[in-house]
């Protein structure tokens, strides 16, 4: 794994020395464990050919609203082997469960949910008393930046197995792994992030909104993915399956310094709240 790492790392320095050697450092929530990736410790360079995210946003009212033709689109789609809550002329994804719409960004051969999963479940998840997630966000903030789960929220996956290693692929859970995403989607794993980061060559600025600016990197949102500066902070994380033990994973965009951005992973308790979702198409 070390040897692996340091190949990583060998490689993203390679790819952009231009830019720097800019030191880094780990969000407040890193539990020093740290450990990936293709882009981890990559300086994101300035573009000067910056596009406009107004130019790639798909209005929700392309979205069908009559009954007759939604049924048309969902058979086009299933035709064409997408889910039939997925319209491939739109790009738009229709959530069943609570009719919420959502942009999608392709990446490589891999479809993404181009926003963050606002959906809210409606039971809690088996053998917990409690529940881990703000149910009263508010809706502009909701809207905006999607919902916040914890990894048991997302998973659904009992607490009686919150002390216990799981293993996906299994017969009990096997892969895709659905979680709260909705039917013919599921929750990423980190190999299919690394999917993601190696069809943008490494460029971690192709994957931000254009909100993310700092001296030596400005994020173009080139696929549509939009990854949203949070409001106050400096790192953003997302949900993986991939756990061990008592601890759930979590993907970071971490801006240092304000120069440069790292994407790394760290380990936290699975009840742990402030992580978001993107849902990938199975």
């Amino acid at each position: 794994m070390k040897k692996e790492f340091f190949a990583y790392c060998i490689a993203a320095a390679c790819l952009l020395s231009a830019c720097g050697d800019d030191s880094s450092t780990s969000p407040s929530t890193n539990t020093g464990n740290s450990q990936f990736s293709s882009s981890s410790m990559a300086s994101v360079p300035v573009s000067s050919t910056k596009e406009s995210r107004d130019t790639k946003e798909v209005s929700s009212s392309s979205v069908v609203t009559s009954s007759s033709s939604k049924e048309v689109v969902s058979s086009s789609a299933a035709a064409k082997g997408f889910p039939t809550n997925y319209n491939p002329e739109t790009g738009i994804l229709t959530d069943e469960r609570d009719g919420e719409v959502y942009k999608t960004a392709k990446i490589g051969d891999q479809i993404w949910m181009g926003q963050n999963l606002r959906y809210l479940p409606t039971e809690r998840v088996e053998g917990c008393d409690l529940r881990w997630l703000d149910e009263r966000e508010k809706s502009d903030s909701l809207q905006t930046y999607g919902r916040i789960y914890s990894w048991t929220e997302a998973t659904r996956i009992s607490c009686d197995y919150l002390t216990k290693t799981i293993s996906f692929g299994n017969t009990e859970y096997p892969l895709p792994f659905q979680g709260i995403c909705p039917k013919g989607w599921h929750i990423p794993s980190l190999d299919e992030w690394k999917t993601t980061i190696e069809s943008t060559n490494q460029h971690l600025y192709k994957l931000l909104s254009t909100d993310w600016v700092g001296s030596k990197y400005a994020g173009t949102d080139e696929y549509g993915f939009n990854v949203l500066k949070p409001a106050n902070g400096t790192h953003v994380q997302f949900i993986l399956l991939d756990n061990s033990g008592a601890k759930s994973q979590t993907l970071v965009f971490n801006d240092i310094g304000g120069s440069t951005i790292q994407l790394e992973t760290i380990r936290s308790e699975k009840t742990a709240e402030g992580t978001y979702l993107r849902c990938l198409m199975d």
